[in-house]
């Protein structure tokens, strides 16, 4: 009679020896309702991915230390209706986070798609180059990337072509409330054009020495809310880019320092 089941960032433990054997016990909860879970074999995602029941139950997922997997089509992923949490972790041979625009955008468009991700955590994807999958994420709340070495940008417009001709345009982030970047030594862009931030409050930057310019400008302005702060070093700061002197005067009252 188990309805609820958290196997959310367990650990390798959980992981060792390939978990596809817990894909199958997982068939056999007839009543489950609610379930978190960390995948960590192709084989395991290959069998969760054929599992439609599985789908409909998934509010958390972690893919973790997945082997061998260079290009990673997110298209399964958009199908889990309840999809609230989803977390990349530490998935070395991982270049590509994508999804075949051309085939599957339109169905992605539907409400199920995306529509309930709220929050996204990449750490250690040390080969992983831009995360522009998350244009078709309109909720997303918080945003966390780490320790990505080749990270260049967090969307890359370039890939928007065929997809922005099928869903219109396209307002990435519009709903995040955080915004946090760390140790991606190769961050050029977050997003090349300023963007509308209406619901952010903090935007947290670190160890992205190449990043010059954020998506901001003075006619988006969010200064209206006090709670809102961009937080990083000073160094990184006083060598920011912008588009005059007069929005760096604007955004300078609601910079703090950090300093680890």
């Amino acid at each position: 009679m188990l309805r609820v089941l958290s196997m959310f960032y367990c650990g390798d433990s959980i992981l060792f020896g390939g978990n596809e054997f817990l894909v199958e016990e997982l068939l056999c909860l007839e009543v489950l309702n609610v379930l978190s879970i960390d995948l960590g074999t192709n084989s395991a995602l290959q069998k969760f991915f054929s599992s439609r029941k599985l789908h409909n139950l998934i509010d958390s997922l972690r893919l973790h230390r997945l082997e061998n997997i260079k290009s990673l089509d997110v298209y399964s992923l958009a199908t889990m209706k309840h999809l609230d949490t989803l977390a990349i972790s530490h998935c070395e041979d991982l270049e590509e986070v994508k999804i075949d625009f051309l085939c599957n955008v339109q169905e992605i468009r539907e409400p199920h798609g995306f529509q309930n991700l709220r929050t996204v955590v990449v750490e250690g994807c040390i080969k992983l180059r831009d995360l522009t999958w998350l244009i078709l994420a309109p909720n997303l709340r918080f945003l966390y990337v780490y320790d990505c070495s080749d990270m260049e940008e967090i969307i890359d417009i370039s890939k928007f072509g065929e997809v922005e001709k099928i869903m219109g345009n396209l307002n990435p982030f519009a709903k995040v409330n955080r915004f946090r970047l760390q140790s991606l030594p190769k961050l050029k862009s977050i997003h090349r054009n300023a963007l509308s931030f209406p619901l952010l409050q903090e935007m947290e930057i670190a160890g992205c020495p190449l990043l010059k310019k954020l998506p901001l400008d003075s006619s988006r302005a969010i200064t209206n809310k006090p709670e809102f702060v961009i937080r990083g070093k000073k160094h990184w700061w006083e060598e920011l880019e912008w588009e005059d002197v007069a929005t760096q005067n604007i955004f300078l009252p609601f910079f703090r320092i950090i300093d680890f």
